[in-house]
C-alpha cells in the first residue's frame, strides 16, 4: 500500500474531523513487532490504529495522543526507527518500531510520520 494510499484508508479509519497528514506502518515494540499498527498524523493529534490483515486497511484505534501535550523520542538504530509516545497526564505510552530501510515498502510513510512529529 502506497503512503498516499494508507493515509487515504487512515482517514477513512479516524473520519472527517481531522485531517491526515502523515501515516505509516509501525510495529508495536512491547509486542516485538508482531502486531502491525497505522500511525497517522493530523493536525492535533497522533492516532495509533490496529492494522488488519497484510495489506489490508486500519481497523480501529489503539491509542490516542495530543500532539501538543504528548511527550515524543525518536531513537535509530541501524534502519530501524524507535518512536515513543508518552502522555504526561495519563502516564500512557506506547512503543513503536518503524523503518527507514531504503528498499522496505513503508520507510516512505515512515519516514513521513517521523519527519511531522520532528
Amino acid at each position: 500500500m502506497s503512503p498516499q494510499d494508507l493515509a487515504a484508508a487512515a482517514q477513512r479509519a479516524i473520519g472527517p474531523k481531522e485531517v491526515v497528514t502523515a501515516a505509516g506502518v509501525f510495529g508495536l515494540r512491547d509486542e516485538g513487532g508482531a502486531e502491525r499498527t497505522v500511525v497517522a498524523v493530523t493536525e492535533r493529534a497522533i492516532h495509533v490504529l490496529s492494522l488488519g490483515e497484510l495489506g489490508g486497511d486500519p481497523l480501529s484505534e489503539l491509542a490516542s495522543f495530543d500532539r501538543v501535550e504528548a511527550e515524543i523520542e525518536v531513537t535509530k538504530s541501524g534502519l530501524r526507527r524507535t518512536l515513543s509516545l508518552k502522555d504526561p497526564r495519563s502516564g500512557h505510552d506506547l512503543g513503536l518500531t518503524g523503518s527507514a530501510a531504503p528498499f522496505s515498502s513503508v520507510a516512505k510513510g515512515d519516514r513521513a510520520v517521523l519527519a511531522a512529529l520532528s
